[in-house]
């Protein structure tokens, strides 16, 4: 009785209000009405933010009949679609039903759906019937995901008015169905019929009907003992309540009250170890209305550990300062959850994972002395769990180095808090270095988690690896780490909480697939990125395990959940070893001119830290290199900008995004800067007449270099000497810059090198009333006439004119006195007299005779007594490069492709790549030390294209040096620099953070083919010759091809043939959010070639080390000592890779890596006084075993030593 004035209540209610709320209702008649239109979802069922509720309220969809229906309970404020895996994977049908006394055949009704918000990438079709009339509607994309967690201010309206005949209507009941016929959800605002006027509303006929009868596979909890599984019936009834039962195989009774509406009954039948059948009888009344013979399965006693956590993005859905606001109300907030559920039952605990430790760094900073405990405490309890990682890193934009900081945080914490962080997450990142497996396993970590992206340029990630747990080995083989990719990646419920439809869709899938474990883990992440804990957690886990006996689910962290894996099946995990090629680090191209920033900001770290180790490790400044290390990781870490940095790249909030993540590359650059000055100030001298020059070697082999000593020091008119006293050729580069070649630089030391004025004056006269200038030089090397020659020209270069217009002009005198051995030059031109000088005097010092510039009709050759090469005077590509050792053609003949060729690809579709313009070569150094020519031309996406190519003397090496000038440009683009090698049957192999990579040969299942993310060196070569390719700036390779956007008919390479011809890949903007959407403005790109013969593993790091570590000229006094060698390391394939003080000021710490490919026994000799002890350590830089001998050292593995400093 109760029940029927409420109904008659609420029917006069929705009639009442629906002419002063919805305007689209104006004219006709409102028959009925769910819900209100006042962009709000409270008022349904779930609203405004259950949807995790959805599956196991509305299994079978929703039903509402009108005048007896109550919104808040019948009808869910969200309709899932197929595209849905939360709720099932399939559509889902809402019905009303509603009664009509009289209906009339003319006239015309609408049906008016007003949609608070659509999926905004996947609106669904829905097919809607108003009883035998059919009708199909295209909705709209809506606004995003956050509407459906609540934040209905986000959505996008839609109002969709179907429009049909009222003959489609009748007398008696009548049943309008709405259905997600394809794509994803909607959120309902209101649902109304108006129909004519003279439609009457009327009762509904009574009817009972069964829906459908579905198995679960769960098994129930029951208070006789025993274990059942679900079976659930769904009813359809109107009329006057009434008693239903379910009976299963004839025993097992279920009793209910059915109501006008929709019910479900869970029915129960004995849990059965093998699949069969079971028959289930609906009665009603006491009447059979439907029996059925269902399908059974064995249920699995599964259990599912949740790791709970957020997405850090730093950044893309916030600026980057409200994204770390929000994680520091999280972890406030966590604590007191997990504080609320302590006392539960295990597994039903709250517990959060802290993805990495970015904010985790910034909040203890800021933090109250009594937060700052609070939090520690947390970690102590389990409450929350710290992971190792600072950020969600592209980890193959890595230098070895910066892998090892990127868990330096982790290490302080272990240090400071006495906390233990034994495993690692990753999240959305597909694809990680091989590196990161040694520097994980030496920092303490055992586990790895990993939760990548699922489906966004992944290749086939989680098809080769989702739910196969592996135990991943390092390149030496010596560490290993238990490594798991997440099935379902990381937002498996960023479109919902935790449900039944989705664990049950899940866990079919990993049985169908025949998953070999009885336990799995999930990643739960709601809200999607930066999201929030789920305050409801612990309650739904706490319920369900008394419900369920299994699935049970277990709340947990990443190293519980690992620890509980290795435990079980530890004996079963597979080992595999191989380079998990990343997918995402393309994105770097985007921004290419603060990825090189940052890669040198990197590299200058080290030898800042090293320069500090060896001049004065007890003022290193840790907490300053700790911040430049921050930044450096900071900019190699995923999130590039925003959401919407492709679609609104002008827009305020991405352009306040770039603005943040461009500091972090700028600030290492600046950083770095002033570390690696502020390490030398003890020992620079700072007198403006620079006497000396000690030039440092933070390498641990000895080095012979080019050194360019900077235009503003004081250094013109002068000869070099180095520290034996022979005087070292010189040259006065275009830039200003002294140039020589800096001979046998001692490893970890230094060379002096003595800076003296030429003891030529210059005379002054005044002749016939004008004043003349004039110098007499003392030849050493070449005649008075050959130099009187080489003054006089003709010249075909722009040499002198940059030194002195009168040189070109020939405004001076020259004379030779071969009997005195003497030259003369006069000129009225004080500085045109100091100009010849110079030249005279470089000119003098070089005995090299040989002509190092050829100018034919097809290009220009150039040479030194080790390589010869020539330049392509149509591409300005290296057409031919022969080593003088060798004998041998390094440029390869087939097809029209030099080295260092320019390629511009317009879209994304690399079928036909444009080329550069018409090219001028000219000279542009020329001396004893540095011959280069200049390529400049126009090229499709710059302004300009210059190209130098160089020759030093003495040096077997070719360096390049390209400026690109970019034009800013929006729509797809890319451009790349080939290199066609022709090394016959060559081999390709790559640098990689602590190993070598061979493409195809040393790659994981599953690992990106389309390109390759290299630290400092490419080769190719046979047994006989090849070439190493040093890429300073640009990390990105292809092979063999153009294969740069998979979506540009390339798709993702499964295999990859062997070629002998690269592509540096050095700007791109091909992807659709996150990265830069465009750049512009000169960037540089550096590479070296250097030709040699068979393959040599240590000697490639070496050199790819030297081009990326340049020798260091520091200005002293000649009284100042010289830093002699700190140690030296034998044999030549065992290279430290870092020479820093410790982090407690206490210690050095030296970190040895054995680049070749054998075993070695690596021996440290150190300079007097020889330390007392040296240690064995850590990444930590703890004292862990006392070394005596040599270290046995594996191919590639790398070893950390700690030598107290003497007190």
């Amino acid at each position: 009785m109760e029940r029927s004035k409420l109904n008659k209540i609420l029917l006069l209610s929705v009639l009442v209000c629906v002419s002063l709320s919805f305007s689209a209702l104006a004219e006709g008649k409102v028959v009925w009405r769910i819900g209100v239109s006042d962009d709000n979802t409270g008022e349904f069922a779930l609203g405004p933010d259950k949807s995790n509720l959805y599956s196991v309220t509305f299994p079978h969809g929703a039903l509402f009949v009108a005048g007896q229906s109550d919104v808040r309970a019948d009808w869910p404020y969200i309709q899932p679609g197929p595209a849905d895996t939360w709720a099932g994977s399939k559509s889902h049908t809402f019905r009303i039903v509603f009664g009509l006394s009289k209906a009339v055949g003319e006239g015309e009704c609408e049906l008016v759906l007003d949609f608070l918000d659509t999926h905004s990438s996947k609106p669904p079709k829905l097919v809607i019937k108003v009883n035998d009339a059919s009708f199909e509607r295209q909705l709209p994309k809506g606004g995003g995901d956050q509407s459906a967690f609540g934040e209905i201010e986000k959505g996008r309206e839609h109002v969709e008015i179907v429009k049909f005949d009222a003959k489609a209507l009748k007398a008696g009941t009548n049943e309008i169905s709405i259905t997600s016929a394809t794509g994803s959800w909607i959120l309902y605002d209101s649902v109304a019929l108006k129909v004519p006027a003279e439609v009457e509303s009327g009762p509904l006929d009574d009817v009972t009907k069964l829906l459908g009868v579905d198995t679960q596979p769960f098994l129930l909890r029951h208070t006789d003992g025993k274990l059942y599984q679900p079976v659930l019936a769904s009813l359809l009834h109107i009329g006057e309540p009434i008693e239903a039962a379910v009976v299963v195989d004839g025993s097992a009774l279920v009793k209910d009250t059915l109501k006008s509406g929709l019910k479900v009954i869970e029915g129960l039948a004995p849990a059965v170890t093998k699949a069969g059948s079971v028959d289930v009888d609906i009665n009603v009344g006491g009447e059979t209305i439907g029996e059925k013979s269902v399908a059974i399965k064995a249920v699995r006693k599964w259990e599912i550990y949740l790791l709970h956590h957020s997405h850090v993005d730093i950044g893309y859905t916030h600026v980057q300062t409200e994204v770390i606001q929000k994680h520091f109300d999280y972890f406030e907030e966590v604590i007191e959850l997990a504080r609320k559920s302590a006392d539960y039952p295990a597994g039903a605990q709250f517990k959060w994972n802290v993805e990495v430790l970015w904010a985790v760094d910034s909040y203890l900073k800021q933090a109250s002395e009594e937060k700052r405990e609070e939090f520690i405490e947390a970690v102590k309890k389990g409450w929350i769990a710290l992971d190792a990682l600072y950020g969600n890193e592209l980890t193959a934009l890595c230098r070895p180095e910066e892998l090892v900081r990127l868990v330096g945080y982790a290490e302080r914490m272990r240090r400071e808090y006495g906390v233990k962080i034994d495993s690692a997450m990753i999240t959305d990142v597909p694809g990680y270095t091989w590196g990161i497996v040694p520097v994980l396993a030496q920092s303490g970590v055992k586990y790895f988690s990993v939760g990548p992206n699922r489906g966004h340029r992944i290749g086939h990630t989680l098809s080769s690896w989702g739910d196969k747990p592996f135990y991943w080995q390092s390149p030496s083989g010596k560490e290993q780490v238990l490594c798991w990719v997440a099935g379902e990646g990381y937002s498996l419920f960023h479109s919902g909480r935790l449900d039944k439809g989705r664990l049950f869709k899940y866990l079919k899938q990993l049985d169908d697939s025949k998953y070999p474990y009885d336990m799995v883990h999930i990643r739960y992440s709601i809200g999607g990125d930066n999201g929030p804990p789920d305050p409801e957690l612990s309650d739904f886990v706490k319920d369900w395990n008394e419900k369920y006996a299994y699935p049970k689910i277990i709340v947990s962290t990443a190293s519980e959940m690992c620890r509980e894996f290795e435990r079980r099946y530890g004996d079963e995990i597979p080992k595999v070893a191989g380079d998990f090629t990343p997918y995402w680090e393309d994105g770097a191209g985007s921004s290419a001119r603060e990825t090189a920033l940052n890669r040198d900001a990197a590299e200058r770290l080290i030898q800042a830290e090293a320069l500090y180790a060896m001049l004065d490790p007890k003022s290193y400044p840790a907490d300053d290199f700790y911040e430049a290390w921050r930044n450096v990781i900071l900019y190699d870490e995923h999130t590039w900008g925003a959401h919407c940095s492709i679609s609104q790249p002008d827009s305020d909030f991405t352009k306040a995004q770039w603005k943040i993540k461009q500091a972090f590359a700028l600030d290492a650059d600046t950083q770095s800067q002033k570390l690696l000055d502020d390490s030398l100030a003890k020992h620079r001298s700072d007198d403006k007449k620079i006497t000396a020059v000690d030039i440092f070697n933070t390498c641990s082999w000895q080095r012979t270099d080019l050194v360019a000593l900077p235009r503003d020091w004081n250094v013109a008119d002068v000869i070099v000497k180095d520290s034996d006293g022979n005087r070292v050729p010189t040259q006065r580069l275009s830039t200003g810059e002294l140039a020589f070649l800096a001979e046998d630089i001692p490893p970890l030391g230094a060379r002096r090198f003595n800076i003296e004025r030429y003891p030529t004056k210059i005379v002054e006269q005044v002749i016939d009333g004008v004043t003349v200038y004039t110098v007499f030089y003392s030849c050493k090397h070449h005649t008075p006439d050959a130099l009187k020659q080489l003054i006089l020209g003709p010249h075909t270069d722009e040499d002198f004119d940059k030194r002195s217009k009168s040189i070109a002009n020939g405004d001076y005198a020259v004379s030779g006195d071969p009997a005195a051995n003497r030259l003369e030059v006069r000129s009225p031109i004080r500085e045109d007299i100091e100009a010849v000088l110079e030249f005279v005097q470089e000119a003098d010092v070089s005995t090299t005779a040989k002509k190092q510039v050829t100018f034919t009709t097809g290009g220009v050759e150039l040479s030194n007594r080790q390589i010869t090469l020539t330049i392509d005077g149509r591409t300005g590509a290296i057409s031919s490069l022969k080593p003088t050792e060798l004998s041998s053609e390094l440029v390869s003949r087939k097809g029209e492709v030099g080295l260092n060729d320019y390629f511009y690809v317009a879209g994304r579709n690399p079928k036909e790549p444009q080329r550069n313009g018409r090219v001028k070569i000219r000279v542009k150094e020329r001396g004893p030390a540095v011959t280069s020519l200049l390529i400049e031309s126009d090229a499709p996406g710059c302004r300009e294209l210059s190209r130098e190519i160089r020759l030093i003397g003495g040096l077997d090496r070719v360096d390049i040096i390209n400026t690109i000038d970019k034009e800013k440009v929006y729509r797809q683009e890319a451009i790349h620099l080939a290199y066609a090698f022709n090394v016959p049957d060559g081999a390709m192999r790559m640098d990689v953070p602590w190993g070598v990579v061979r493409p195809e040969l040393d790659q994981l299942a599953g690992a990106c083919k389309n390109y390759f993310t290299v630290q400092r060196w490419v080769d190719v070569s046979n047994d006989k010759v090849g070439v190493t390719l040093a890429t300073v700036d640009a990390p990105l390779i292809e092979v063999g091809a153009i294969t740069n956007d998979p979506r540009g008919g390339v798709g993702w390479i499964k295999k990859l043939e062997p070629s002998t011809t690269l592509y540096s890949y050095v700007m791109n903007n091909y992807w659709e959010t996150n990265y830069k959407a465009s750049q512009e403005g000169p960037t540089v790109f550096r590479y070296s070639i250097r030709p040699h013969k068979e393959f040599d593993s240590a000697e490639a790091a070496r050199f790819g080390t030297e081009r990326s570590q340049p020798l260091i000229p520091v200005p002293v006094d000649k009284t100042t000592e010289i830093q002699q060698s700190a140690f030296s390391v034998k044999p030549v394939d065992v290279i430290v890779t870092a020479f820093k003080p410790s982090e407690d000021g206490k210690a050095q710490i030296v970190r040895l890596y054995n680049a070749g490919t054998k075993t070695r026994k690596a021996k440290v000799t150190w300079a007097e006084p020889a330390p007392d002890t040296v240690w064995l350590s850590n990444l930590a830089e703890e004292q862990v075993s006392r070394l005596s001998g040599p270290i046995k050292m594996a191919a590639y593995e790398f070893v950390t030593l700690r030598i107290p400093l003497s007190k």
